[in-house]
């Protein structure tokens, strides 16, 4: 696994998980959840609102995404992956015998 930062890294985007990303990583991952939503209300110009739950669980589970990408990350090191952080990839080639991956340290 190539990565061009370093793990954990800071963020911004991405911070709410829904069912079907908490379903794929159940069972491989513990995902620290900060806090959950139960419902969502919506409106338009404020009016004719509706609120959505989820019975079988929350509709977002609200994660820091450093923490959660670190977890991802252990397990992938647990499972045999070998991480290469701080790195550039400059391209990825295929043929029919596999894929090279060229770094910009060589």
């Amino acid at each position: 696994m190539v990565e061009r930062a370093a793990h954990p890294r800071y963020k911004t985007c991405g911070g709410g998980l829904i069912g079907t990303s908490l379903a794929a990583v159940a069972g491989r991952i513990e995902v620290p959840v900060h806090d959950r939503v139960d419902q969502v209300t919506f409106t338009r110009n404020g009016r004719r609102g509706f609120t959505r739950r989820h019975p079988a669980g929350p509709l977002v589970a609200m994660v820091r995404r450093e923490e959660f990408d670190d977890r991802l990350r252990q397990a992938a090191v647990s499972a045999g992956a070998e991480v290469r952080e701080r790195v550039a990839v400059r391209a990825i080639d295929q043929d029919p015998d596999g894929v090279r991956v060229r770094l910009a340290d060589g």
